[in-house]
């Protein structure tokens, strides 16, 4: 199902003993465009600490209860390795993360999630397959925080083929998949304003520095594109749709 990635925020996270706190970020991966982790704030059951946890040990996304339920208990959750909010997450820590749970490494394989397009298939993945880590330990990811791209006035800015033209306001994941499959960008700081989709196969840059996102689309296509509606589910219809009137080719797998 295709959701708005800040509208998970707040959702609730609930061990198979009980709940752990909220969702406070995502981390994502900018080359593949996949929500690699949550960023739980563990509020008055850990004060003080935010935890990381991977789709991989995801069991159900509840969005009529708001809440997020995980294969792992409580106890396994308070002694994961520590993460720190204002730092990157390092391969070295994704490791730590991924041995700790015992999950296989998704950037061992040839697909979003290893071997796999779901990630929770990388839970019943034995580690016997992730022999390419020493090749790989040296690698640098590429994590990055939904929070800081996103934003109502502080989101990065759409730079157009021509120009500049709005900024990031939120994203469209996928939730099986946890791919991030489209920006939504809020025009108001340069027209009369509306929000509008474009799909992350059609960035062709993200400068962190500069705080801007690339797009392979001219100012005028982003802004007479259709508009957004945030109350209506994003079917595949209106995927179609939009891929016809940006003229882009459809990615059949996924529509």
């Amino acid at each position: 199902m295709l959701h708005q990635a800040l509208a998970l925020k707040n959702f609730n996270i609930e061990a198979t003993d009980g709940s752990i706190g909220e969702v406070f970020d995502f981390f994502f991966d900018d080359k593949s465009w996949t929500i690699r982790y949550l960023v739980i704030d563990t509020m008055k059951w850990l004060p003080g600490r935010k935890v990381l946890f991977s789709p991989i040990e995801f069991d159900e996304v509840d969005l009529l209860n708001q809440k997020v339920s995980v294969f792992a208990s409580k106890d396994k959750i308070k002694n994961s390795p520590d993460v720190y909010e204002h730092r990157p997450v390092s391969r070295e820590h994704e490791i730590a993360l991924s041995d700790y749970y015992g999950w296989s490494y998704y950037w061992t394989g040839t697909q979003i999630w290893g071997n796999h397009i779901i990630p929770y298939d990388l839970k019943k993945t034995t580690r016997s397959e992730n022999e390419l880590l020493k090749e790989k330990e040296g690698e640098q990811n590429h994590m990055r925080s939904v929070k800081e791209i996103t934003g109502v006035f502080s989101g990065y800015r759409i730079h157009a083929r021509n120009g500049e033209i709005g900024h990031v306001s939120d994203m469209i994941i996928d939730d099986e998949t946890w791919e991030i499959r489209y920006i939504i960008v809020d025009t108001n700081n340069w027209l009369p304003g509306k929000k509008v989709l474009v799909a992350t196969d059609w960035i062709t840059d993200l400068n962190w520095p500069d705080k801007t996102v690339t797009v392979d689309i001219m100012k005028d296509s982003i802004k007479n594109a259709p508009e957004y509606d945030p109350t209506e589910p994003l079917s595949k219809q209106d995927e179609e749709k939009l891929y016809h009137y940006y003229n882009k080719a459809e990615y059949s797998s996924q529509l």
